[in-house]
């Protein structure tokens, strides 16, 4: 049963990944390993190649090769891109980063929505600006803000400079704004929702662990009311699968990124929130991460045994 056989596809998210991977690679290695370096710099081209070669052209478009949405396939591809250029000092490099943030910055939200409890600042998926960025069980938020913080950081005297810089504060005011509703703990709410999105998130065969429009629709309803049918919610919207740490610690992560670049302490004191909450400040006073802290439980451990620094996929 678990001989698996998988055909190989071009998945352009793993090969941005791997690119970004080998080029970091290289600047690591090229002094103590300098034929493993350029191995890995050699590799870092080609697959950052293949990753653009996969998502403009047609070869992976339709197949559960292209698992990534087009902003996180952005993020992912900004970060590749600016490491292969600072090991190069390659231009293209560069310019692809830049073009690549056209995508993250036009699929935010601009101006608020919902008028008893208005937000802005949100991503969508894509430009097009059809479907909101949701994720749950797992999480990359982190993707588009951190790249727009590298590259703000590598390429500062760039005329889009101001563009960045401007999606990251919009941001950070909405993670702000958001997390008030969770006060005295100040935990970041997953996402805003909309009622009618479920036709849009939600197969119709429901087959995704278990999920339906109904129960995706009665989640949103038990989230905070924002006016206009949208609504705010702590925890995602979840099936067979839950636990909202990879979604959680992945919107840190794009906080204390962005709050670093913008000199904002209100912002990096937020992002420490976080993990205060993880370790402890949270209605429990309980540490959900095994070994530290007061009261960490066993947790659920098939194969490797307990070991100190785990955590649960979340509360």
């Amino acid at each position: 049963a678990d001989d698996r056989t998988r055909e190989a596809k071009n998945n352009p998210n793993v090969n941005y990944i791997a690119a970004a991977a080998e080029a970091i690679a290289y600047r690591v290695l090229k002094d103590r390993d300098p034929a493993l370096a350029a191995r890995a710099l050699r590799v870092a081209a080609d697959d950052w190649k293949y990753a653009i070669d996969g998502v403009e052209g047609p070869s992976t478009w339709s197949t559960p090769a292209f698992a990534a949405t087009r902003i996180e396939l952005a993020g992912i591809g900004i970060t590749a891109s600016l490491e292969l250029h600072r090991a190069t000092r390659k231009q293209a490099y560069a310019d692809k980063a830049a073009e690549l943030a056209k995508i993250i910055v036009a699929s935010q939200q601009k101006t608020p929505v919902g008028k008893e409890f208005p937000l802005a600042g949100f991503f969508y998926t894509g430009p097009d600006r059809d479907t909101l960025f949701h994720q749950f069980h797992r999480g990359n938020d982190q993707a588009p803000i951190v790249a727009l913080t590298q590259l703000i950081e590598a390429l500062p005297n760039h005329p889009d400079r101001a563009t960045w810089s401007s999606a990251l504060a919009l941001h950070a005011e909405y993670q702000k704004k958001a997390a008030t509703t969770t006060a005295p703990y100040g935990v970041l709410p997953a996402y805003v929702y909309r009622l009618g999105d479920e036709t849009k998130e939600v197969p119709d065969n429901g087959a995704l662990h278990g999920a339906t429009r109904d129960a995706y629709r009665q989640q949103v309803l038990a989230g905070r009311p924002m006016g206009d049918g949208w609504y705010l919610r702590a925890f995602p919207v979840w099936f067979a699968r839950r636990g909202n740490f990879g979604v959680l610690l992945s919107q840190a992560k794009a906080l204390a990124a962005s709050a670093r670049v913008r000199g904002d302490s209100a912002a990096l004191d937020l992002a420490q929130r976080q993990a205060q909450w993880i370790v402890g400040r949270n209605p429990f006073a309980q540490s959900t991460m095994y070994g530290e802290g007061y009261d960490w439980a066993q947790q659920y451990s098939v194969s490797s045994g307990d070991f100190v620094g785990s955590l649960p996929v979340g509360m």
